[in-house]
């Protein structure tokens, strides 16, 4: 009876809540019903882009997906203080923040004390889609008048793909030269999608910073730009165009050039002729 009773209080919820995402998203009844039968229904929320749905449907499931991420962080926040001691947990917090945008490219520092604890969390920059800018003289006299120990930086990639450019390891490595003689640990730096991220620690590139430090503006850019490629047969054609139109013009100017002095003869003849 108490497995009866258990599979009975489930599959009420799992009504409930086909009844909610319908209502909510459009999607119909009879394709939750049927993912459902195999499948834990809160997939379909938590892998968004990996359904078969309409855009509309689709972006109202990503909606539902930051209300229930923004519910999880503050019935946390509720309980107990927010404590960061891994990448998983940075992602969790910050996700609902910035990882749904896609119009705009968000850089969040995290600013924290020796336990973990988040003391602030700051939006340091609000680009466009393809770059932004961080001051790391404001983020230090925040680190300092935090008087944080470590800081992870967050932003997450408009595009959905979270792998670092070679712009996202510069900033890295000068935001930890800054820190470093103020005994501030950049912890991380983690890169966010909607689904994915990448951590640059776990990467290796935390920790591997030397030089002087920089405290001039950055600019980073989400999109990596294509080199261009010098291909001789394409420059030479561009060139025997460029020398056509040259030789074109030269051509014309000639002719153009007899014809005024024909039609100058032929005048002249006139006068002539009426003398």
């Amino acid at each position: 009876m108490e497995d009866l009773s258990i599979k009975n209080i489930k599959k009420y919820h799992v009504e409930r809540i086909t009844e909610c995402i319908n209502t909510l998203t459009g999607i119909p009844k009879k394709k939750l019903r049927e993912y459902s039968k195999n499948n834990n229904l809160i997939n379909i929320i938590d892998h968004v882009e990996a359904g078969d749905f309409k855009n509309v449907q689709r972006q109202k499931l990503m909606l539902l997906k930051r209300f229930m991420a923004s519910y999880e962080i503050l019935l946390i926040e509720n309980e107990k203080e927010i404590r960061i001691d891994s990448p998983e947990a940075a992602v969790d917090v910050v996700r609902s923040l910035i990882g749904y945008e896609k119009d705009k490219e968000i850089f969040l520092t995290l600013y924290m004390d020796s336990s973990g604890k988040i003391n602030e969390v700051d939006y340091s920059s609000i680009g466009d889609t393809t770059h932004s800018y961080i001051y790391p003289k404001q983020i230090l006299k925040k680190a300092i008048n935090n008087g944080c120990v470590s800081v992870i930086f967050d932003h997450n990639h408009p595009s959905g793909d979270p792998t670092p450019s070679m712009a996202d390891e510069n900033i890295t490595k000068k935001m930890g030269r800054i820190f470093e003689p103020f005994e501030i640990i950049l912890q991380d730096h983690i890169i966010i999608t909607p689904t994915k991220y990448e951590s640059l620690r776990e990467r290796g590139i935390i920790d591997s910073y030397t030089g002087v430090a920089d405290y001039a503006p950055i600019e980073f850019r989400c999109n990596k730009t294509k080199k261009q490629i010098f291909n001789p047969e394409e420059d030479t054609e561009k060139n025997q165009l460029s020398l056509s139109l040259e030789e074109k013009r030269g051509q014309y100017k000639s002719t153009r050039s007899h014809l005024l002095a024909e039609k100058a003869k032929l005048l002249s003849q006139d006068k002539t002729i009426e003398r």
